[in-house]
C-alpha cells in the first residue's frame, strides 16, 4: 500500500479561516456532530457558499462518510470548476469508493489547474502503483517532490517503488528522508514491520524475524493516531515462511495496542449484562465478500445457517465489488450493511447491530478489518481459516478450524481458543466448480503436448525456497518434465522467482514456464483439467486451489506442513480416504510426483478414485451443522 494524501487544506482569510480552525479543532477531538453543526449553521446564513460546502465535505471525509464527502466535493467542482483542491479531494473519495478511472480523471484535472499541487501528483502515482505501473508511478512521485521537496508521503512512495523492484539500496535514502520529514512514526512502523514478498533463501526468514523483534523494541513509546490510514499489513508474508508466528503476531498486536490506545473501542451493548437471545445474532465481515476465495467459502454458509438458532448479517467493507457472489451473500443474509473504510464510522454501524457473534472471515489479509478487530464489537468474536494464522488479538475469543486440518498439539499454535469441527472435509460449504467451463485443449491451456506437465497454480509468494529442492528432484528424475507456474500481476515477483530458480537450477531452469493469467476461469480450469500432476506448495498449501483441482480429478501431491495452513490438502484427502499422493518428506514428495507424471496408468487410476470420492468435499450440509455447533459453543463461553 502506498500512502495516499486524502485532503488538501486551502488557505482562507478572515471569518472563513476562523471557522475552518474551529472545525479542525472539533475534528481533532473526533466530535464530528459538533463540527458538522458549525458548518451547517454557517451554510444557513450563506447557502451555496462553495468554501463552506468544501468544509462540509472535509467533515464527512473525516468521519469516513465517503459518499457524502464525494457529493460535497462534486458540488464544489460544479460551481467552482477552477478549484484544484476540490478536484483532488473528489478524486480521493472516488478512489475510496473504488471508482478508479473517475478518480484518475479528477486528479488529472487538479494538476492541470495547479501544476504545483503536490498531493494530486502523489495521488496519481498511488493509482499507477496500484495498477502495477511502477515506472509511471515514480514519475508522478518525483513531480510531487519537485512541487514540495518536504513532502514525506511522496518521498516514502518514491522509496517504496524500488523496494518492490528488489532495489533496496536505491530505496534506502528516500525512505530515510521520508522518516526524517514525518516524525509521527508511521514510516518507522512500516520499516520495522516490512517483510519481502519473495524470499531469496530459507535462512532469510529467520533473519527477518530477528530484525523485526529488534526494531519493535526500538519503537517503544511511539504514538499513532490512525493506524489503518498509515500502516499496511507489511508483515502479512510472515505466514508463508513455515515458522510458528504465534508469539510474534502477539508481539505485534501488543505494540499497536500500546501505540494507539484509541483502538480499544467497546460497543455499548457489550458492557451490558443480559440474557442470551433465542436466536444468536451473527455478523460475517470481510472486505472480500465477492468472487474471491473468501467470498466463495462464505457464500454457501450464510443462507444455510439455521434461522431457528441464528439471525445472520453480512457486513461488507467499502468499496463493494458488486458481482454475483456478493449479491448471493447479500440475498442469503437476514440483513446486510456496507461499512465505510473508516474505523469510527464502521464501529458505529456494527455496534448498532448489537451482535452476539462477530465472525471475521479473513483476519490478517486486510489492514482495515485487522485494526477494526482491536475493538470489542460483539461479546463473542472469532476468526476462521480464511487467513489461517492466529492474529494474536486479545479481543478475538476463538479460532474455528477442523480436526482433519490440525496437527497434534495444535492448540499451541493459537493465541485464541481453538474450536475444531469434526467429520467434515473443509470448514466451508463449497460449491463444486463447473467442469464444463474447462473448454480449452491442452495446448490452448499453455501446456506442451510432448512434455509431462507439472503445474503449481499457487500465487508466487507461496513458493518457499524449501520447495525449490523438490522441484529440482522432479526435473532431474523426469527428463520430459516441464514445471508450470503462474505469472503474477506484479511482474517484479515473477522476475524474482525466475532469478531464484535460475540461480538454483542453471540450465535446468529452462524447463520452467511462467503461464500468463487470464480473466475468468476458462484458462485456469482447463489447466487444472489437463495438468498431469498438480503440485501443492510448502509450507502454506492450497485451500480453494485444491478444492478446484479435485473437481477435475486432478492428482495433487502434498507434503503436509507443521501448521494448519500447510495441511488443507491432507484434510481433503483424508475425507476421500485417499493416501497415495501424501508425502512424508520433500524427497518422497518428488518421488510421488514423478511416479504419477511418468506412469499414465497409475495417474489415471488415481484420477478415477478422486472423481468417485470427491463429492464429500462439496455442498456438505454437515459443514453448516458443525459450524453452528462451534459457534454456539463459543457464544456460551462468552
Amino acid at each position: 500500500m502506498y500512502f495516499h494524501v486524502h485532503q488538501v487544506f486551502p488557505r482562507r482569510a478572515g471569518t472563513a479561516r476562523a471557522l475552518a480552525e474551529r472545525v479542525d479543532a472539533r475534528l481533532k477531538e473526533r466530535n464530528f456532530d459538533l463540527a458538522l453543526e458549525l458548518v451547517d449553521d454557517a451554510l444557513r446564513d450563506a447557502p451555496g457558499d462553495t468554501e463552506l460546502i468544501y468544509l462540509r465535505g472535509r467533515v464527512f471525509q473525516s468521519q469516513g462518510e465517503w459518499q457524502r464527502a464525494r457529493d460535497c466535493y462534486a458540488e464544489v467542482t460544479r460551481f467552482a470548476p477552477a478549484k484544484a483542491e476540490a478536484w483532488n479531494n473528489l478524486g480521493c473519495m472516488l478512489q475510496a469508493l473504488g471508482v478508479f478511472e473517475e478518480a484518475h480523471q479528477a486528479f488529472l484535472r487538479a494538476v492541470v489547474l495547479r501544476p504545483d499541487l503536490a498531493q494530486a501528483h502523489n495521488n496519481l502515482g498511488v493509482l499507477e502503483a496500484g495498477a502495477g505501473r511502477l515506472d509511471e508511478a515514480c514519475d508522478y512521485f518525483r513531480r510531487a517532490i519537485g512541487a514540495d521537496a518536504d513532502f514525506a508521503e511522496a518521498q516514502f512512495n518514491l522509496g517504496r517503488a524500488p523496494t518492490e523492484l528488489g532495489r533496496a539500496k536505491e530505496a534506502a535514502p528516500m525512505l530515510q528522508r521520508a522518516s526524517e520529514l514525518e516524525p509521527r512514526g508511521r514510516l518507522d512502523v512500516f520499516l520495522a514491520l516490512s517483510v519481502p514478498e519473495i524470499l531469496d533463501s530459507a535462512g532469510q526468514a529467520h533473519d527477518i524475524r530477528a530484525a523485526m523483534r529488534q526494531r519493535l523494541d526500538k519503537l517503544g513509546g511511539i504514538r499513532l493516531e490512525d493506524p489503518p490510514g498509515s500502516v499496511e499489513l507489511s508483515w502479512f508474508y510472515l505466514a508463508y515462511h513455515g515458522i510458528d508466528d504465534t508469539q510474534l503476531n502477539r508481539r505485534i498486536t501488543d505494540f499497536f495496542s500500546a501505540s494507539c490506545p484509541d483502538l480499544a473501542f467497546e460497543a455499548p451493548h457489550c458492557r451490558r449484562s443480559r440474557r442470551p437471545r433465542e436466536r444468536l445474532r451473527i455478523g460475517f465481515i470481510s472486505r472480500h465478500l465477492y468472487d474471491h476465495s473468501i467470498g466463495r467459502t462464505t457464500r454457501g454458509v450464510v443462507p444455510r445457517l439455521s434461522r431457528k438458532d441464528f439471525e445472520v448479517h453480512a457486513i461488507f467493507v467499502a468499496p463493494v465489488t458488486d458481482d454475483a457472489v456478493h449479491r448471493e451473500i447479500k440475498a442469503g443474509a437476514d440483513g446486510s450493511i456496507v461499512v465505510p473504510d473508516s474505523l469510527p464510522a464502521a464501529r458505529r454501524a456494527i455496534a448498532a447491530l448489537e451482535l452476539d457473534i462477530l465472525f471475521y472471515q479473513d483476519l490478517g489479509m486486510d489492514a482495515f478489518t485487522y485494526f477494526l478487530a482491536f475493538s470489542r464489537l460483539a461479546p463473542t468474536q472469532c476468526v476462521g481459516w480464511g487467513h489461517p494464522v492466529s492474529p494474536g488479538l486479545e479481543t478475538i475469543d476463538a479460532f474455528l478450524s477442523t480436526e482433519d486440518f490440525e496437527p497434534p498439539s495444535a492448540e499451541s499454535h493459537y493465541n485464541e481458543r481453538l474450536l475444531k469441527m469434526s467429520g467434515i472435509a473443509t470448514p466451508s460449504y463449497y460449491f463444486r466448480p463447473d467442469s464444463a467451463r474447462a473448454t480449452l485443449t491442452r495446448q490452448q491451456s499453455g501446456f506442451e503436448d510432448s512434455a509431462t506437465a507439472y503445474f503449481c497454480p499457487q500465487t508466487l509468494f507461496k513458493l518457499h525456497p524449501d520447495f525449490d529442492a523438490a522441484l529440482a528432484e522432479i526435473l532431474f528424475a523426469d527428463r520430459d518434465a516441464v514445471l508450470y507456474l503462474l505469472e503474477d500481476r506484479r511482474s517484479v515477483w515473477t522476475e524474482r522467482v525466475r532469478e531464484r530458480l535460475e540461480r538454483r537450477f542453471g540450465r535446468a531452469s529452462g524447463r520452467f514456464r511462467f503461464l500468463p493469467r487470464h480473466p475468468g476461469v476458462e484458462h485456469y480450469f482447463s489447466r487444472l483439467k489437463h495438468a498431469d500432476v498438480i503440485l501443492d506448495t510448502f509450507h502454506f498449501g492450497g485451500g480453494n486451489t485444491s478444492l478446484e483441482a479435485f473437481a477435475f480429478g486432478a492428482p495433487v501431491v502434498t507434503w503436509p506442513g507443521e501448521f494448519m495452513r500447510g495441511r488443507h490438502t491432507l484434510g481433503m484427502y483424508r475425507r476421500m480416504g485417499i493416501g497415495d499422493a501424501i508425502a512424508s518428506s520433500p524427497s518422497e514428495y518428488a518421488r510421488i510426483a514423478v511416479d504419477l507424471g511418468t506412469d499414465r496408468a497409475r495417474r489415471e487410476a488415481l484420477r478415477g478414485r478422486i472423481m468417485e470420492r470427491s463429492a464429500v468435499l462439496y455442498e456438505d450440509d454437515n459443514v453448516v451443522r458443525e459450524l453452528e455447533r462451534v459457534l454456539k459453543q463459543a457464544a456460551l463461553r462468552a
